[in-house]
């Protein structure tokens, strides 16, 4: 275990932290100290997170996630062409799919996940626990109007086995591969009510989070 690891082992521990029980944010010092105090966070674009100098925890494609189904004959007919043209016996079939999004969204990402293994994915030194999840909720909903007409949908992520789903229903912004699954990820989604191809970051300030949260520093 690096020494980062451990230093984060021994802070978690003193906490006491139940998974699910608060939403963390893993980051450099500057920013999570600037985050405690005075509420400063960024929300990124969705799209930012295809720039391949990103490190593989955050690097993904979140406009685009191929699946693989297996479909049985009359599941084959329902989505053939020519469905007359379906064999009365044949195996079942492989079919991929690509769930793709044509607009642009805003994502603020935590996560709901106690691993100190986070520490050292991200690249981070600092972290903050938000105790309170209704209330950082509550504050982000008004500071976020500056976003101007927007729907906003926060939830966990669901994880999908890419050649095993377990539905076609897939609501992309809050799915990813299951190789992230150790993440837990939350978001807080924004969708423009007017479709956008690529949106801009947005910087806001909620307030100091000493109320709500707590500051851990390695």
């Amino acid at each position: 275990m690096s020494a980062l690891a451990q230093k984060a082992t021994e802070s978690f521990k003193k906490k006491a932290l139940a998974p699910g029980s608060v939403l963390i944010k893993y980051g450099q010092r500057k920013y999570t100290e600037e985050l405690f105090n005075q509420g400063r966070l960024r929300i990124q674009r969705a799209s930012y997170y295809t720039r391949k100098d990103l490190n593989g925890a955050l690097r993904d494609d979140e406009g685009r996630l191929p699946l693989s189904f297996s479909l049985a004959r009359d599941e084959i007919r329902k989505i053939a062409l020519n469905s007359q043209d379906v064999p009365a016996v044949i195996q079942d079939q492989r079919v991929d799919v690509v769930f793709q999004s044509l607009a642009d969204y805003w994502m603020y990402c935590l996560t709901e996940s106690v691993e100190p293994r986070l520490f050292v994915d991200f690249e981070a030194d600092a972290c903050v626990i938000v105790r309170d999840r209704q209330q950082l909720a509550d504050r982000l909903r008004p500071a976020a109007q500056v976003l101007g007409p927007a729907r906003c949908q926060p939830g966990p992520v669901e994880y999908v086995d890419p050649l095993l789903p377990k539905r076609a229903e897939i609501f992309l912004p809050m799915a990813k591969h299951f190789g992230y699954a150790y993440q837990a990820e939350f978001r807080f989604c924004w969708f423009p009510v007017d479709p956008v191809p690529e949106l801009g970051h947005v910087d806001l300030t909620l307030g100091c989070h000493e109320e709500i949260s707590d500051l851990i520093t390695l």
